[in-house]
């Protein structure tokens, strides 16, 4: 009696840990798929999803999509136009030390994505030197590129380089990405300010030679959240040219003669 007792009991405690075991299972296997499934209900740019994704892999961190923007802006420089295609702003949160010096020594901040495209429609060919620095209000150097965030071969600075003489010929184009990185306080300094700006540097005509330099360049503003984005198409829709007081809220415009 006592054998089929202890039998009953065995069989019972089995039973609960195999299911015990199997929920588990399950409850790893949903994390997972929410994983999987975070940057596709985050942002909806697949191609920002795969560079953001290698970003945390390098920073052994986790990013968080605090804006994006899918608006294309562009500028035409006599046959080459340069068209900022999206971009999106995203927080890293006590990422790895190895990243602290791009990040103004500090292990949180954030990362501005932008993919660019340079297209040359003229019969000539042209060389670009993508400096695409961006600034701010009180911004107390330029940022630029930081080559160790994204894959290499995906970055613009890499595809138009000194070892192609920033080459694009006539008829071609090429598309790339930028990742401006800020620490915290710079971070909070953008967000705060609700716009940065990107400066666009005319091409050239010869290889390192500034005065074959066609066309002229420009300035493209970047919102940083949804109220500076309705203000700039605002300031847009009204035919007003996106200089720095449109861009930054310095004041109102009235248009008087177009």
């Amino acid at each position: 009696m006592l054998y089929v007792l202890l039998s009953a009991v065995f069989a019972i405690a089995l039973t609960a840990c195999r299911s015990g075991n199997e929920e588990d299972a399950a409850d790893a296997e949903e994390q997972e798929t929410n994983q999987e499934e975070k940057p596709q209900t985050d942002s909806s740019n697949a191609e920002f999803d795969a560079l953001v994704s290698a970003m945390e892999e390098e920073t052994e961190d986790t990013a968080t999509l605090l804006f994006e923007n899918n608006e294309s802006q562009s500028h035409e420089m006599e046959g080459l136009t340069l068209t900022l295609d999206a971009y999106q702003l995203v927080e890293l949160e006590d990422f790895h030390t190895n990243f602290s010096i791009p990040f103004e020594d500090q292990t949180d901040g954030g990362v501005i994505l932008a993919q660019y495209t340079v297209k040359n429609d003229s019969d000539q060919d042209l060389h670009y030197m993508p400096t695409l620095d961006i600034d701010y209000v009180g911004a107390t150097k330029y940022y630029s590129n930081y080559r160790d965030l994204i894959p290499l071969e995906e970055q613009l600075p890499t595809i138009l380089s000194p070892d192609n003489e920033y080459l694009v010929e006539a008829g071609d184009e090429v598309t790339g990405y930028y990742a401006y990185p800020f620490g915290q306080k710079q971070l909070d300094d953008i967000l705060a300010e609700g716009n940065v700006i990107v400066d666009v540097p005319a091409p050239t005509t010869e290889y390192n030679e500034y005065s074959s330099t066609i066309g002229s360049g420009t300035e493209f503003t970047l919102p940083l959240d949804d109220d500076s984005a309705e203000k700039s198409a605002e300031t847009e829709s009204q035919g007003f040219y996106q200089d720095r007081i449109s861009a930054e809220n310095m004041g109102d415009k009235e248009m008087i003669e177009q």
